[in-house]
């Protein structure tokens, strides 16, 4: 007795749904935060700060990745070289500080991670 052959709709169902549940796994947890940077620019001393929201994503496998936005658009990691123009001047070398907010401070501090 044979089985009955599937028909080409419901293999790619089937392929479909197995690549969602794949996508769900692999997606641990996400946790989105605002977080603030000061910039100052080695050429002409200007300074300034500006706010990101950053998404911390870790996967299944323990590997963990940020995304950074600024006005809903995503960007490049502001602590990377280069990331950042001087706005009075143009230059690529700017040094950037993280900004801890009290709000930062306790979800640090609520991960057991040491501030």
């Amino acid at each position: 007795m044979s089985t009955p052959r599937r028909s080409e709709t419901e293999e790619t169902r089937e392929r479909t749904n197995a690549s969602e549940r794949r996508s769900v796994i692999a997606l641990v947890s996400r946790q989105t935060l605002a977080e603030r940077f000061r910039f100052a620019c080695t050429r002409c001393g200007a300074a300034w700060e500006a706010g990101y929201d950053v998404a911390h994503v870790e996967d299944g496998y323990g590997h963990t990745r940020d995304y950074y936005f600024t006005h809903g658009w995503s960007c490049p990691d502001p602590t990377a070289p280069d990331a950042v123009l001087c706005p009075t001047c143009g230059r690529h070398r700017v040094q950037v500080t993280a900004v801890t907010t009290p709000e930062q401070e306790r979800v640090l501090a609520g991960a057991g991670a040491v501030t």
